[in-house]
Formats: C-alpha cells, structure tokens, sequence
C-alpha cells in the first residue's frame, strides 16, 4: 500500500514523505494508547478520526483511491457519495480535486459527527445526516459499533436500533439545485437497490457511478439491469471485500453510453 502512495504522481513529494512519518507515528500512539475513536493525520496534515475494529483503514482507502478510482473524478466538478462513514471517500476526492464540490450523506449520527469534523473548514464538502433510499420518511437501522460501516437499513439485525430521516436522492438533487453529477458513489451496505429505486433523476444526470453491492445474484443482477436500463455500462471493478473465504462484496463501476438517452 505503501509503495502504491510512493510511485503517484498525483501526490506531491513532501505531502507522501509527511505523510508516511506521521503514519508511523500514529500507529505507535493508537498501539501504545489504545482508544475508541481512533486519531490519524490525511495526507494534507489534518487530523482525520474515525472507530471500530480497523487498523488501517485511512491508509487502505487512500491506496484504494490511487489504484481504482482517482481517475474517475480528476476532472470531476460534481460528487455525490451516498453513504460517506467518516468521509475518506470524500477527502480524497477534495484532496486531488479542490475545486470539486461533494455532497456527503451520511446516516449515522456518531459517524456522522466525526465526518463533520474531518471534513471542518472545507467549503466544498457539503454533509447531510440522512439515509438515502427509495422513499423520504423516517426509518429504522442497526447500528454496528465494532463495524461502523457495515450499519444497515434492514439486512442482518445486529446491534443497536435507531431511526433516522430517510431522503431519496432524486430529493437530495432537487434540493440543492444540482443540475449534473460527474460521479456518483453508493456504498448503502446492501441497500443499494432501495437507493437506486429513488434516483430515477439522479441517473439521468450522473456520469460515472460507483456501487458496492453484495454477491447475492439476485441482488447483483437488479443492479445490473437498473444501471443498464438508465443507459450505463460496466467499465471495471474496484475493491473486493472477502467475508472469510469468499467474495461478499465489490464495487462495481458504471460509465454512461455516450448514446444514452436521458
């Protein structure tokens, strides 16, 4: 992962040598004091916070970004990400992109204030603590302390139950008065379909898309058709996610048919 973030060339020299001795460093403070919430420093220096039972979870999203996706938002003037966690996603798209604007969805509550945080002082990023869904009402998920997330509307009932307002993408779009979208990201923990339902709107303006879904085929070939029928193709894939020894999910990146009518 390392040697991904040395080898770029979309991060300067300084920035990857601060970063890798502050990396370091972190490591040894989150080792030695161990703690909930644990405290890290982005490539530009700020500190970035996030929990749960990952190690090395800032580094592994910023490797994920140089090897699949960086290259799908480089010129990008709109990004949407559809359940953005602690905001890695989103920091990484400013960090190469700052002229970028991001609309971050978030719908956890204790993830949600972290992303705040993380995303303090950056003008383009704007955060909203909603699900994202096929309806806008109030709805219930579980809440995975240990695996952030992983939290789910429906899907497994594990952890602790709590509600949230509930937008569907189409209304985040109308609200905010947003006219194209360069890149869409949909990471909803197995309710992309939902989300999909409400984004009939949303599709006809994205031009790239990326969704992780799980391997169940059904599932998987919903997806497929909704994303084909809304005039996008399959270009590649991204991160694939194992659940012990098989495949449980991977990211899925869509790019529209020049031909496509909207």
């Amino acid at each position: 992962m390392l040697t991904t973030l040395l080898v770029s060339h979309e991060i300067s020299l300084h920035h990857k040598s601060a970063f890798i001795i502050r990396y370091i460093c972190d490591m040894l403070f989150n080792l030695i004091l161990p703690s909930q919430i644990k405290t890290f420093h982005f490539i530009d220096g700020k500190k970035f916070k996030y929990f749960g039972i990952h190690k090395n979870l800032l580094l592994d999203h910023i490797y994920n970004h140089l090897k699949y996706y960086s290259k799908y938002y480089s010129g990008a003037e709109v990004v949407v990400d559809a359940g953005a966690s602690f905001g890695t996603f989103s920091a990484m798209v400013h960090y190469l992109n700052p002229n970028c604007d991001i609309y971050s969805v978030e719908m956890d509550k204790t993830s949600f204030n972290l992303l705040e945080g993380n995303c303090t002082g950056i003008k383009k990023i704007h955060l909203f603590h909603n699900a994202v869904g096929d309806k806008n009402a109030q709805i219930g998920y579980y809440f995975n302390n240990l695996y952030p997330e992983g939290s789910q509307v429906g899907g497994r009932k594990e952890g602790q139950y709590k509600k949230v307002s509930q937008v569907t993408l189409d209304r985040l779009v109308e609200l905010n008065h947003i006219r194209k979208i360069s890149l869409l990201k949909i990471d909803t923990e197995g309710y992309e379909v939902h989300v999909l339902k409400g984004a009939h709107r949303t599709l006809s303006i994205s031009d790239c898309v990326i969704i992780e879904t799980d391997i169940f085929l059904p599932n998987l070939i919903r997806v497929l058709r909704v994303m084909a029928k809304h005039g996008f193709f399959l270009v590649y894939f991204g991160v694939v996610n194992y659940d012990q020894d098989r495949i449980g999910s991977l990211d899925l990146i869509f790019k529209k048919k020049t031909n496509a009518v909207s």
